[in-house]
């Protein structure tokens, strides 16, 4: 933090986290002062802002059109890292696009039944968000 920073955050209790991003270094002096002395100034030890993970700001539709089902998943990153989508679990033919995260599913017949989904955005910094549903299809 430079001196501009430090004297912003000298009275603060807690550090807005939006004022950080991913190798970021913090770290803590305090000199403690009883309202007439100043006591020997402690130094804390240097903190690293993690990478923070992307989290699926989306909701999957719970119905279909016809036999065919679609969905965009949206994932965000809070250190803005651009994000790949991929389909770890789904029913046979189940597509997702990695860079849009535009997921199809062609149902037919033999494809009814509840179909476990798993979608994973990677941020391409070992973070990855999750998001897990379960398709129900019957065919009419």
């Amino acid at each position: 933090i430079n001196d501009v920073e430090q004297r912003f955050y000298q009275d603060r209790l807690v550090l807005p986290g939006d004022d950080f991003e991913r190798g970021d270094r913090i770290a803590v002096r305090i000199t403690p002062f009883d309202g007439e002395d100043e006591g020997e100034l402690y130094e804390g030890d240097e903190l690293v802002i993690p990478n923070a993970l992307p989290r699926f700001v989306s909701e999957p539709p719970a119905v279909f059109e016809v036999n065919a089902y679609s969905y965009q998943a949206v994932a965000v990153d809070a250190d803005g890292d651009t994000l790949t989508y991929a389909l770890e679990d789904g029913p046979s033919g189940m597509t997702i696009d990695q860079r849009t995260g535009a997921l199809s599913w062609e149902a037919h017949a033999g494809s009814e039944g509840a179909h476990p989904v798993r979608i994973v955005a990677d941020d391409g910094f070992d973070g990855r968000g999750v998001q897990e549903f379960t398709l129900s299809f019957v065919m009419q």
